[in-house]
């Protein structure tokens, strides 16, 4: 499920948009908007902090899934899904 939540934080001088994403597949256009709204709001994007992290407790070498809890799911999410955020803003 991919939610979005935006919220203004003002740091005393300057404010932002903070945007809290789940990513558990490619990004959708809510993403998207929210970087826009960003952008037409303050001119422009500073920083974007992507994080994200799994962990698969399946050693590398034993996995034999194609499921949720495979190797692939994990480079999905700890990876792809840093990228794609990246890519995006």
């Amino acid at each position: 499920m991919n939610y979005i939540h935006l919220d203004w934080v003002s740091t005393g001088s300057s404010n932002m948009l903070l945007a809290l994403y789940q990513q558990t597949r490619p990004p959708t256009g809510d993403l998207a908007a929210a970087f826009e709204k960003h952008v037409s709001t303050f001119g422009g994007l500073d920083i974007c902090i992507a994080s994200a992290g799994i962990g698969n407790p399946i050693p590398f070498d034993k996995d034999e899934t194609d499921g949720t809890r495979s190797w692939r799911h994990t480079l999905n999410v700890n990876f792809i899904a840093v990228f794609d955020t990246t890519r995006l803003a």
